[in-house]
């Protein structure tokens, strides 16, 4: 059948990686601002550049990848019990 377990988890597993790249990238950008007007009394927001912006995508698609395998693997070991 079209809607076996198999292809909900895969769904799953890329759901919660699509989610976690978008929203944790947006963080992340806070918290460089954040440590970049540390110091400074005026609120901008400023872009990184294409070197730290690359760094910052990298990470969060290795942690990214991490967390679904995680929450993957932590479903299997409830479905189990």
């Amino acid at each position: 059948m079209f809607y076996n377990l198999h292809n909900f988890r895969n769904a799953f597993f890329l759901a919660n990686f699509i989610a976690f790249i978008i929203l944790n990238t947006f963080e992340n950008l806070l918290h460089y601002n954040i440590g970049r007007l540390s110091e400074k009394k005026n609120i901008q927001f400023y872009y990184p550049n294409r070197k730290d912006l690359v760094r910052i995508i990298i990470i969060m698609v290795i942690f990214g990848t991490l967390q679904a395998l995680l929450t993957g693997y932590i479903e299997k070991i409830f479905i189990q019990i």
